[in-house]
């Protein structure tokens, strides 16, 4: 049974497509059937910037125990990483992309899709 809880979070990264690298500044989390992952049901994580169109998105599609272990180690690295490091917020401009854009900021919100 799926439950249609989406979280979207408002993230500033970067991911590589088959069409290069692009700004991503949405993640979409949620459980659902997976399209290619072998189960019925999947954690699927849609990294994405809605402005730049579908090409514009990262898509994974993981089991509960993936998704947990990938959980954990995020945070054990922000953990394990000097704070000096962790809070540093300038960004840089590079040549090929501006990322220094205000588009995402950071917050969180939860949408129930469900009927």
């Amino acid at each position: 049974m799926c439950t249609y809880q989406t979280t979207i979070v408002a993230i500033d990264a970067s991911g590589k497509t088959a069409q290069g690298w692009h700004h991503l500044n949405q993640a979409s989390i949620y459980v659902d059937h997976p399209v290619h992952f072998p189960s019925g049901h999947a954690v699927m994580i849609d990294v994405m910037n809605p402005l730049q169109g579908p090409h514009a998105r990262v898509a994974l599609e993981m089991d509960a125990v993936s998704a947990r272990s990938l959980a954990t180690a995020i945070m054990a690295a922000l953990e394990e990483t000097p704070a000096a490091i962790v809070a540093d917020t300038q960004r840089v401009t590079l040549p090929h992309a501006d990322f220094t854009s205000q588009e995402s900021k950071n917050h969180s919100h939860t949408l129930d899709l469900g009927a």
